[in-house]
Protein backbone atom coordinates (compact mmCIF):
# COMPACT_ATOMS: atom_id res chain seq x y z
CA UNK A 1 0.00 0.00 0.00
CA UNK A 2 2.84 2.49 0.87
CA UNK A 3 4.43 2.05 -2.96
CA UNK A 4 1.10 2.40 -4.06
CA UNK A 5 0.73 6.36 -2.32
CA UNK A 6 4.45 7.03 -3.65
CA UNK A 7 4.28 6.52 -7.24
CA UNK A 8 2.09 9.00 -7.83
CA UNK A 9 4.53 11.65 -5.93
CA UNK A 10 7.33 10.48 -7.60
CA UNK A 11 5.51 10.81 -10.86
CA UNK A 12 4.45 14.29 -10.22
CA UNK A 13 7.94 15.24 -8.87
CA UNK A 14 9.59 13.81 -11.92
CA UNK A 15 6.83 16.07 -14.06
CA UNK A 16 7.84 18.94 -12.49
CA UNK A 17 11.76 18.47 -12.79
CA UNK A 18 11.03 17.76 -16.64
CA UNK A 19 8.65 21.02 -16.87
CA UNK A 20 11.81 22.97 -14.95
CA UNK A 21 14.24 21.42 -17.71
CA UNK A 22 12.57 22.08 -20.78
CA UNK A 23 11.91 26.19 -19.45
CA UNK A 24 15.32 26.33 -18.58
CA UNK A 25 16.38 25.40 -22.33
CA UNK A 26 13.84 27.62 -23.65
CA UNK A 27 15.77 30.42 -21.45
CA UNK A 28 19.14 28.87 -22.38
CA UNK A 29 18.27 29.22 -26.38
CA UNK A 30 17.15 32.87 -26.01
CA UNK A 31 19.96 33.63 -23.96
CA UNK A 32 22.37 31.90 -26.67
CA UNK A 33 20.54 34.35 -29.56
CA UNK A 34 19.23 37.66 -28.10
CA UNK A 35 20.06 39.68 -25.07
CA UNK A 36 17.72 41.95 -25.46
CA UNK A 37 18.96 44.27 -22.20
CA UNK A 38 16.90 47.20 -23.27
CA UNK A 39 13.75 45.20 -23.57
CA UNK A 40 13.08 46.70 -26.90
CA UNK A 41 11.61 43.15 -28.30
CA UNK A 42 8.15 41.94 -28.01
CA UNK A 43 7.81 38.38 -26.79
CA UNK A 44 6.55 37.80 -29.84
CA UNK A 45 9.70 39.31 -31.95
CA UNK A 46 12.35 37.64 -29.50
CA UNK A 47 11.01 34.48 -29.63
CA UNK A 48 11.10 34.60 -34.13
CA UNK A 49 14.52 36.07 -33.69
CA UNK A 50 15.70 33.14 -31.75
CA UNK A 51 13.94 31.16 -33.93
CA UNK A 52 15.60 32.41 -37.06
CA UNK A 53 19.04 32.31 -35.35
CA UNK A 54 18.97 29.17 -34.30
CA UNK A 55 18.09 27.82 -37.51
CA UNK A 56 21.31 29.77 -38.79
CA UNK A 57 22.87 27.61 -36.26
CA UNK A 58 21.71 24.57 -37.78
CA UNK A 59 21.80 24.52 -40.99
CA UNK A 60 24.57 26.89 -42.00
CA UNK A 61 26.30 27.15 -38.79
CA UNK A 62 26.48 30.36 -37.87
CA UNK A 63 26.25 31.74 -34.60
CA UNK A 64 23.97 34.74 -34.50
CA UNK A 65 23.46 36.88 -31.51
CA UNK A 66 21.70 40.36 -31.14
CA UNK A 67 22.17 42.71 -28.11
CA UNK A 68 20.31 45.35 -27.53
CA UNK A 69 21.78 48.10 -24.69
CA UNK A 70 20.10 49.38 -21.29
CA UNK A 71 23.18 51.84 -21.20
CA UNK A 72 24.54 53.69 -23.90
CA UNK A 73 28.40 52.51 -24.55
CA UNK A 74 31.17 55.05 -23.89
CA UNK A 75 33.45 52.88 -27.27
CA UNK A 76 30.95 50.64 -29.61
CA UNK A 77 33.73 49.08 -31.37
CA UNK A 78 35.21 47.85 -27.89
CA UNK A 79 32.11 46.67 -26.26
CA UNK A 80 31.01 44.36 -29.25
CA UNK A 81 34.48 42.83 -29.42
CA UNK A 82 33.92 42.57 -25.27
CA UNK A 83 30.83 41.19 -26.20
CA UNK A 84 32.03 39.30 -29.03
CA UNK A 85 35.13 37.62 -27.08
CA UNK A 86 32.69 37.25 -24.05
CA UNK A 87 30.00 35.35 -25.42
CA UNK A 88 32.44 32.96 -27.14
CA UNK A 89 30.50 33.59 -30.64
CA UNK A 90 31.91 31.24 -32.74
CA UNK A 91 32.29 28.53 -30.63
CA UNK A 92 29.53 26.89 -31.32
CA UNK A 93 30.46 26.27 -34.88
CA UNK A 94 32.88 24.57 -36.85
CA UNK A 95 34.96 27.93 -37.00
CA UNK A 96 34.89 31.20 -36.44
CA UNK A 97 31.77 31.43 -37.47
CA UNK A 98 30.39 33.95 -35.07
CA UNK A 99 28.27 36.99 -35.55
CA UNK A 100 26.87 39.86 -33.12
CA UNK A 101 24.51 42.55 -33.73
CA UNK A 102 24.62 45.24 -30.90
CA UNK A 103 22.58 47.54 -30.59
CA UNK A 104 22.66 50.80 -28.70
CA UNK A 105 19.55 53.13 -28.25
CA UNK A 106 19.91 56.00 -26.54
CA UNK A 107 23.08 56.43 -29.20
CA UNK A 108 21.18 55.56 -32.17
CA UNK A 109 24.14 53.15 -33.35
CA UNK A 110 24.79 49.76 -34.01
CA UNK A 111 27.89 47.38 -34.34
CA UNK A 112 27.90 44.25 -36.04
CA UNK A 113 30.95 42.15 -34.89
CA UNK A 114 31.59 38.96 -37.08
CA UNK A 115 34.20 35.94 -36.78
CA UNK A 116 37.38 35.86 -39.06
CA UNK A 117 35.30 32.70 -41.37
CA UNK A 118 32.30 35.18 -42.01
CA UNK A 119 34.70 38.25 -43.58
CA UNK A 120 33.71 37.03 -47.19
CA UNK A 121 30.20 36.80 -46.66
CA UNK A 122 29.76 40.04 -44.36
CA UNK A 123 32.58 42.23 -46.21
CA UNK A 124 34.00 45.56 -44.78
CA UNK A 125 31.74 47.54 -47.58
CA UNK A 126 28.53 45.39 -46.31
CA UNK A 127 28.96 46.13 -42.66
CA UNK A 128 29.54 49.35 -43.08
CA UNK A 129 26.58 49.97 -44.95
CA UNK A 130 24.91 48.32 -41.88
CA UNK A 131 26.16 49.96 -39.24
CA UNK A 132 25.86 53.65 -40.87
CA UNK A 133 22.64 53.11 -43.06
CA UNK A 134 20.28 50.19 -42.10
CA UNK A 135 19.06 51.38 -38.77
CA UNK A 136 19.07 55.21 -39.53
CA UNK A 137 15.35 55.19 -40.89
CA UNK A 138 14.05 53.13 -37.33
CA UNK A 139 15.93 55.31 -34.73
CA UNK A 140 14.50 58.16 -36.88
CA UNK A 141 10.72 57.06 -36.64
CA UNK A 142 11.64 56.07 -33.28
CA UNK A 143 10.50 51.74 -34.49
CA UNK A 144 13.98 50.32 -32.96
CA UNK A 145 12.34 47.19 -32.42
CA UNK A 146 11.42 46.61 -35.68
CA UNK A 147 14.53 48.02 -37.57
CA UNK A 148 16.53 45.36 -35.22
CA UNK A 149 13.88 42.32 -37.21
CA UNK A 150 14.40 44.00 -40.31
CA UNK A 151 18.22 43.85 -39.90
CA UNK A 152 18.33 40.40 -38.87
CA UNK A 153 16.32 39.19 -41.88
CA UNK A 154 18.96 41.43 -43.70
CA UNK A 155 21.80 39.21 -42.07
CA UNK A 156 20.26 36.00 -42.57
CA UNK A 157 19.53 36.41 -46.15
CA UNK A 158 22.77 37.43 -47.02
CA UNK A 159 24.35 34.46 -44.77
CA UNK A 160 22.02 32.32 -46.97
CA UNK A 161 22.62 33.71 -50.22
CA UNK A 162 26.31 32.57 -49.63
Amino acid sequence: MTNIRKKPLVCFILLLLLLAASGCKDKNDTALFVDDQANLLSSEQRDRIVRINKKLLEDIDIHFLVVTLDTPALDLDAKAVDLFEDRELGKKTGGARGMLFLVDPEGKAVRLETGFDLEGIFTDAFTGYVEREQMLPFFAAGRIAPGIEATVELLVARAQGH
